[in-house]
Order: C-alpha cells, then sequence, then structure tokens
C-alpha cells in the first residue's frame, strides 16, 4: 500500500509546494522536508498532515521559500540549501532557524548566497578544537568548510586549485577523501586537520571527459557511496558513472616552468636584437634592465609535463607591484604589465601538472627600470646643492647688505655727531660769548641761542636713531627713563617707569623706533610745560604681538572741545599713524590727562 501526499492551497496541513527537494527522518523519528517554492515542512506519517516553516516578517523565519538538500550533523541540527538565501540551520527542539550569509566586507562569512544542499561532516582532529566541521556546496562560491562553534567559514575555490566555483554535491570515500560533483566533471580532495588554518592548502584533484568521464555536467545531489567503496555520479545527459577511488593513479611529476618568452610593446625579444636587452635566451636570463620609457611588457610560460597539458595549471606574480598570486589556466600562459614605475621587480610563476600537482619552486625574473634622469639620487642632490647654494647666496647677500646698511648708518652717526654737532655747538658758544660781550641785550642772538640747542636736542635724537646699537627696545626705555628723568626732575614731577623686562629683546625697525620715541618725548615735553602735575606714570606692556605705551599725569589737564590743536598734537597723531599704531588721548579739565599708544608688532 502506498500513500500519496499532493499540495493543496486549499488545505493547510498538505505539503506546501508540488516540488519536494530534500526528505529526512532525525535522530528522534521526526520527518522533515524541504520545498521548491514552499519552504521547510514538518511530517508527521501517522497523521498524514504537513505544518510549513515559511518567509515570514517575524524574527525566527527562513530566509527564502525555496531550499533543498537536508542534512543532520552529530549535534541534530539540520541543514539546508537555498537559492539565494544563504546557508539554513535548523534546531528541531527549539524550532530556530539560524540563517548565515554572504558579507562582502567580512571574508569569514560563507562565499556565496546559492547553497547547492548538499553537505558532509568531518570530526575535528586540531588540538584546540573539540567539535566537528561541516563542508557545503556552494553554486559559484566553490567549497566551504564551516565552524559551528565559532559560525565562520572559510572557501576553497578555483584560486585553489579547484577547475570551477560551481560545486552541486559532494561524498566521503573509504579513504576519507571527498569527491565534489561540479560543472566540468570531478574532483577529489583530503580533508584537512583544521581547514582555518592560515597556512592549510588542499590539493584538489580535477577529472573531467579528457580522463575518460562520459561528460562534465554532474546533476545536483546525484551521487551515492554503496557498500564497496565504489562511488556513483548522475549526469544530466549521460547516465550515471562509477568507479573505485584506489583504482585512479595521479601524476607526482612536479614540473619545472620556463619563461619562453619576453615581448616589449608586444614585439618578442629575443637575444643580440635591436633593443640589446638580452644577451642569451629568456630561458636562461635572470635579469632584464629596462629605460623607464619601456614600459608594455609581457610574459610568457609553460610548465613541461607532456600528460594532457591543457590541465596544466598557473599562478604568477609581480613582486613589487602586485600584492597576490594570479592564476591561469593552460589556455592563458602570459602576463601583461604597463606602466610600471621606476623600481626593481621580481616575476615570479609557477605551474602544477595535469592532476593539479603544483610545483612550489617559482621561477624568477628581476626586473629593473630605470628612473628618469630627473629622478635619480644624484639628480636630486645636484638640484638640492644648487637651491642651498641660491639660498645660501640670498642669505649671504641679505646679511652684506645688513652689514652695509649699518656701516651707513654708523658713518650717518658719526658724521652728524663729529661735524654737524660740533658746528652747532659752536654756534651755541660764540652766541653766549657775544651776548657777554655785549654791552646791550640782544633779543637775536637769545633766539640765535636757543634754536641752536634745540637743533642739538633734535640732532642728538637722530643720531641716536640712526646708531643700530640702539635697535632692540632695552636701549629705547633707557633712554626713555634719562629723558624723563633730566625734563620732570627740573619742574619737580615725580615719575614711575614700569616697563615689562620680555621687551628688552624685542627690536624695532628705525623709523618705527624713531617716531615711537619722538611722540613719547612730545607728550612729556606737554606735560611739563602744561600739565602743572606733581605725579605721572610710563607703563610700556607687551603682549600678543601688541605693545601698549601708556602716559598718565595728575595735573590740570583740558578740554579736548575747546583746545587749540597745535604741532605738537598734531605731530603725535601723523606719527601714530607712519608706523601704523592707534594713539589715544583722554583729559578732563581738572583730572589729568592719559596718551596710550597702541603698537602691533
Amino acid at each position: 500500500m502506498h500513500h500519496w501526499y499532493l499540495y493543496d492551497s486549499r488545505d493547510s496541513n498538505t505539503v506546501s509546494a508540488q516540488s519536494v527537494t530534500g526528505i529526512i527522518e532525525d535522530r528522534k523519528g521526526r520527518y522533515w522536508c524541504t520545498t521548491w517554492g514552499g519552504g521547510f515542512d514538518a511530517f508527521d506519517p501517522r497523521s498524514g498532515k504537513f505544518r510549513s516553516f515559511k518567509v515570514h516578517a517575524g524574527t525566527n523565519s527562513i530566509s527564502t521559500n525555496l531550499v533543498g538538500g537536508l542534512f543532520e550533523d552529530s549535534r541534530g541540527i539540520l541543514y539546508m540549501g537555498s537559492d539565494n538565501g544563504g546557508l539554513i540551520t535548523f534546531d528541531p527542539d527549539s524550532e530556530k532557524f539560524k540563517v548565515y550569509r554572504h558579507d562582502a566586507n567580512d571574508p569569514s562569512s560563507i562565499s556565496c548566497d546559492f547553497v547547492e544542499g548538499s553537505f558532509a561532516e568531518t570530526k575535528s582532529t586540531a588540538p584546540d578544537h573539540s567539535g566537528s566541521f561541516i563542508w557545503l556546496t556552494t553554486n559559484g562560491g566553490g567549497i566551504n568548510a564551516f565552524d559551528p562553534l565559532t559560525g565562520k567559514f572559510r572557501a576553497f575555490t578555483t584560486r585553489d586549485g579547484l577547475s570551477t566555483n560551481d560545486v552541486v554535491t559532494i561524498v566521503k570515500d573509504n579513504n576519507g577523501d571527498y569527491w565534489l560533483g561540479i560543472f566540468k566533471g570531478i574532483s577529489c580532495f583530503t580533508p584537512p586537520k583544521d581547514p582555518f588554518d592560515p597556512n592549510c592548502k588542499i590539493h584538489f584533484r580535477n577529472y573531467d571527459v579528457s580522463d575518460g568521464l562520459p561528460a562534465d555536467d554532474i546533476n545536483n545531489f546525484a551521487t551515492y557511496k554503496d557498500i564497496d567503496g565504489r562511488i556513483f555520479f548522475g549526469t544530466y545527459r549521460q547516465g550515471m558513472f562509477c568507479f573505485y577511488p584506489q583504482d585512479l593513479k595521479d601524476n607526482e611529476y612536479l614540473p619545472p616552468v620556463f619563461i619562453t618568452d619576453f615581448r616589449l610593446f608586444n614585439q618578442s625579444v629575443i637575444a643580440n636584437d635591436s633593443t640589446r636587452l638580452l644577451s642569451s635566451p629568456i630561458e636562461d636570463t635572470k635579469q632584464i634592465e629596462l629605460s623607464y620609457r619601456q614600459n608594455v611588457i609581457s610574459f610568457t610560460f609553460a610548465s613541461l609535463n607532456y600528460i594532457h597539458p591543457e590541465k596544466n595549471q598557473y599562478a604568477y606574480k609581480l613582486d613589487g607591484f602586485d600584492r597576490d598570486w594570479t592564476y591561469t589556466d593552460a589556455s592563458k600562459r602570459f602576463a601583461n604589465y604597463t606602466n610600471l614605475n621606476a623600481g626593481e621587480y621580481t616575476f615570479e610563476v609557477k605551474g602544477s601538472n595535469n592532476d593539479g600537482v603544483w610545483n612550489e619552486t617559482p621561477t624568477t625574473l628581476h626586473l629593473i627600470i630605470t628612473p628618469p634622469y630627473w629622478q635619480t639620487w644624484w639628480f636630486r642632490m645636484l638640484l638640492i646643492s644648487l637651491i642651498g647654494g641660491i639660498i645660501y647666496a640670498l642669505v649671504r647677500n641679505r646679511m652684506n647688505q645688513v652689514v652695509k646698511l649699518q656701516r651707513i648708518r654708523n658713518k650717518i652717526a658719526s658724521d652728524l655727531h663729529d661735524d654737524v654737532g660740533s658746528t652747532l655747538s659752536s654756534i651755541s658758544i660764540f652766541s653766549e660769548l657775544a651776548k657777554q660781550q655785549s654791552k646791550e641785550v640782544s633779543p637775536l642772538l637769545d633766539q640765535i641761542g636757543e634754536h641752536s640747542r634745540k637743533m642739538l636736542d633734535t640732532m642728538a635724537d637722530i643720531v641716536w636713531t640712526i646708531n643700530p646699537e640702539n635697535d632692540n627696545f632695552e636701549k629705547i626705555i633707557l633712554r626713555m627713563r634719562s629723558f624723563a628723568y633730566n625734563l620732570l626732575g627740573a619742574k619737580n614731577i615725580a615719575f614711575e617707569f614700569d616697563a615689562d623686562e620680555s621687551i628688552n629683546k624685542l627690536k624695532l625697525p628705525m623709523e618705527v623706533r624713531k617716531n615711537l620715541f619722538l611722540i613719547f618725548k612730545e607728550a612729556a615735553n606737554n606735560m611739563a610745560k602744561y600739565s602743572e602735575a606733581s605725579r605721572a606714570l610710563f607703563s610700556v606692556k607687551y603682549s600678543n604681538h601688541q605693545i601698549k605705551f601708556m602716559i598718565r599725569d595728575n595735573g590740570n589737564g583740558f578740554d579736548e572741545a575747546t583746545i587749540e590743536r597745535g604741532n605738537g598734537l598734531n605731530n603725535m597723531k601723523r606719527r601714530a599713524k607712519e608706523i601704523g599704531a592707534q594713539l589715544l588721548i583722554e583729559s578732563g579739565v581738572g583730572s589729568g590727562t592719559s596718551v596710550e599708544l597702541i603698537l602691533q608688532t
């Protein structure tokens, strides 16, 4: 007697889709099945009823309703494949799903979301791992090793020796090796102790019609190992075939790899041709030197394995340019490079035989690309020396100009002091003698004496200003103190002079120094003449590249609105403007006068 279970859209207790892709009885006697379009079903054989698990918006949902294949691991967890839904696991006891999807930013995620639904389990023999590893096949991502304890995956693909990344089925033989059904025939490998060891490598032995297979197109889930150890594979169009794994013998020959051609601008270079690049055949050449203009090159190579040479595999890398090996097959035995920068490189190429046995010792060729002259060390040193020489000449010329200017200033100061100063002194003395010898009082002689003394004072200021020894601010402060002491002392005006010590080493240009002192002198003279003050304060402060100079007295003061402005105040404002300073004058009748100068340095 048989039972026929059909999908009925009007009855929720029937199987959830017409196409059932996998059936399993778990260790506790429960039946489960996958469907193509209806998700995942629980089946009760006694009642004949089905209970479906489909995609929904809740937290415990399957990732797609297109699922296939079922596998139970040693812990009782069920695994199923999917169409673009990743790997789906299911705990029958808690009825909880877990979905593992591909993440391009996470190399430890599953390599592809198209999981074929064919699985195998290997107990771990790694010393620090007590569980098992699950092997699963994908359509586009090769095979994946999955660690249920960590939730991490590691993929093995064409980069590791598979002939294609489309793997549809997997089965384990009596020797512990795994056989894969792929879209290009079948492949065999020995599972490593720890597939997650970074140094782990897998050797794949690939078979196709050239090895005697009736067809390359292996069907999904169509593999089986019988009690005698024979392996069966089903194909799409050529039936099925079987074999004993121990009857298959591999080619263990390690083929050497030779570079057979070197091309420059797509033209083959041979020994002693017009390019003068090779002195011997390329097979015997260990180093090639090119100029920076010769920047379009290619290498051709071959593996000396003549058993099915069309199945030889290659890997090449230009050390100093490529980060990883580039893998290729016998149909593309060449490597092209363009626009390489000047420098030294090493081209490396290695190969395998028809059975995927790799010769891990690469053939190497050292490549030197010389730079243009403007990138050579000697040109850079010459350029640095030239620039350094120009800078030195400019600095030396500037220093010579400064020294020359200081000499001129010293000479002018000396000449003014010795010649003009002595002449003015003689005029002043002669006017005094004339007054003493004359019996009549002569206003004209008084004016001659007064003007000559004023000229002497002015000349002293000019000489002091020009002299480069007085460029630092400390000398300005000393002259101000001396002038204030002589002037105000004669008027019985007590004064304080407060100056920041930090300003002493500050140097000012000659024009700024001259105008600053003359503003001070004018303000002090006005105080002595008109203020009738008894006390005065002089303050010089320096902060944030700003000089604040202030003169304050307790004298009569004046009304700023009514006072007639003479040459003194106008001269002070003109001099402040010339040096880019701000001049502030505050005064009131009976409240004294304050003069403040603010100068940015």
